[in-house]
């Protein structure tokens, strides 16, 4: 084993070198048959014409303010965080075209604690804590709060990348050590004395962690069409490493509620379908990026960017659409995954001009950011 993770740490160390300029910005046949041949059939592809319109969409700005990232509950609640780190929950907005305005209803502050230079966020399963990154690129800080109890809690000190378990029992991350290296380790929620328990250390790369299953986590380099990453997946339990998928401009989604996630990558210039293990079930024959897109063990819904602002001819993704050097005007459509079947949710043809990102489904409402406008978005489906 140890012979194993240091081989590992040389791998991961020589792709540290190729990418370092990059970092310095920043149920099966249940839902699809596996394919018998070497290379996936599509779901569907750009050659099928999916319907021309849509019924008029029940669509609703739901954030009074811009925000920089959002969540949801089951309880159905929708909390966001602005731009200046305040934490909101959502009213309910009014529908887009109607003579009430969305901001006369003020939404509820949960926290008015402010927070420079925001990173990313990510909430667990019930969406009753959400984990915020924050500071400096290179000595982030790592919190947890509350919704609830409405109080924070640092997960510790050179806490670099950290990930919910899908139970919401304990959190995984990264300490980096004085050496170099790295600790992956676990650490429990709810309870008095908090158990903590190392994996396997590492070498101190910046990839990010997503918890996937009972034991196993991904490790996850940020996304350029300029180099071949390397996504890993490690069994806490065994304590064993593997490769999950390798190529240029990877980026990955997995979701909460279903056995697959979808995976891009800048060669194909397209998305998959992929399980839990790294296999690709089927290509998606469209051109968008997992960060556009949600996913249940039934549908994909997906915004697909119909054209561009800016001066770009052609957009290298997904280093372009990250970096925000263009704006795409989308359609929204939601894919049956048995029948192989799209439906046209909504149509670019009316205003606002909507670039969605961060798609989340509650119920029978699909929520987004438009990065036009940075609000969040309530599509009633």
């Amino acid at each position: 084993m140890k012979k194993a993770i240091s081989i590992l740490i040389i791998i991961l160390f020589i792709v540290a070198i190729g990418v370092g300029v990059y970092f310095g910005w920043q149920k099966s046949r249940e839902i699809l048959t596996p394919p018998s041949d070497i290379n996936p059939q599509p779901i569907i592809d750009n050659q099928q014409q999916p319907p021309l319109t849509a019924p008029k969409p029940k669509l609703k700005i739901i954030s009074v303010q811009s925000a920089f990232d959002y969540w949801t509950a089951v309880s159905g609640d929708v909390f966001y965080i602005n731009q200046e780190g305040k934490i909101f929950k959502a009213k309910s907005g009014s529908e887009l075209g109607s003579t009430t305005r969305v901001n006369e209803k003020e939404d509820e502050l949960i926290s008015n604690r402010e927070i420079n230079n925001l990173t990313s966020i990510k909430s667990n399963k019930d969406g009753t804590m959400v984990m915020v990154k924050y500071g400096d690129l290179s000595f982030p800080k790592l919190e947890i709060f509350d919704v609830n109890k409405k109080v924070w809690q640092l997960i510790g000190d050179n806490i670099s990348v950290a990930d919910f378990s899908p139970d919401s029992l304990k959190i995984i991350y990264v300490e980096k050590k004085g050496n170099g290296t790295s600790d992956l380790i676990t650490k429990d929620l709810n309870s008095a004395k908090p158990k903590t328990i190392k994996i396997m250390s590492l070498s101190y790369l910046p990839y990010d962690l997503a918890w996937i299953g009972a034991n196993n986590i991904l490790l996850i380099p940020a996304p350029s069409a300029g180099y071949a990453g390397e996504i890993w997946q490690i069994d806490i339990k065994n304590k064993t490493i593997k490769s999950f998928a390798s190529d240029f401009g990877l980026s990955i989604k997995l979701f909460s509620g279903s056995d697959n996630g979808l995976l891009f990558d800048s060669t194909k210039n397209q998305m998959s379908l992929v399980d839990a293990n790294g296999a690709i079930k089927a290509n998606i024959g469209i051109s968008t990026l997992p960060e556009k897109c949600f996913m249940n063990a039934s549908k994909i819904y997906c915004a697909i960017m119909q054209n561009y602002s800016n001066t770009l001819p052609k957009p290298i993704l997904p280093d372009d659409y990250l970096k925000k050097a263009f704006y795409s005007r989308d359609k929204i459509y939601a894919i049956d995954i048995a029948d192989n079947s799209s439906e046209l949710v909504l149509s670019d043809e009316l205003p606002p001009a909507i670039d969605a990102v961060n798609l989340s489904l509650n119920g029978n409402n699909l929520f987004f950011i438009n990065r036009y406008d940075n609000r969040v978005y309530n599509l009633e489906l």
